[in-house]
């Protein structure tokens, strides 16, 4: 999993780099790790947003006076895209395409050592 990286990259960091640079790159480590956080936090709030204002499956009125049918044509795109590629990321990681395989473990396996 991906916080499981930030922390063998931590780890690393510690047993390797003088003492300057372990601070440097513990840091940088510990922002992209808050980052990263943070930004799958929006991305459900968002998706939580949109499910709420475009699901497909409830018709609703919105009291808007504004026409609206281009933000929840957006809204309806966003939802049927993010479930298709994770339907295809599901599918992929289900019959064990991505298990050991060297093209997405190496880089990690050479950092680590």
């Amino acid at each position: 999993d991906l916080f499981g990286l930030f922390v063998a990259a931590r780890q690393v960091v510690r047993a390797t780099r003088p003492e300057c640079q372990r601070v440097l790159a513990q840091s940088l480590i510990l922002f992209c790790l808050s980052a990263s956080f943070a930004a799958v936090q929006m991305t459900m709030v968002l998706f939580t947003r949109a499910l709420a204002f475009a699901n497909p499956f409830v018709v609703s009125t919105w009291v808007c006076e504004y026409d609206d049918t281009l933000a929840i044509f957006v809204g309806r795109l966003l939802l049927t895209g993010s479930s298709l590629v994770g339907l295809v990321f599901v599918f992929l990681c289900v019959n064990g395409h991505f298990m050991g395989q060297d093209y997405i473990t190496a880089r990690v396996a050479n950092f680590l050592g």
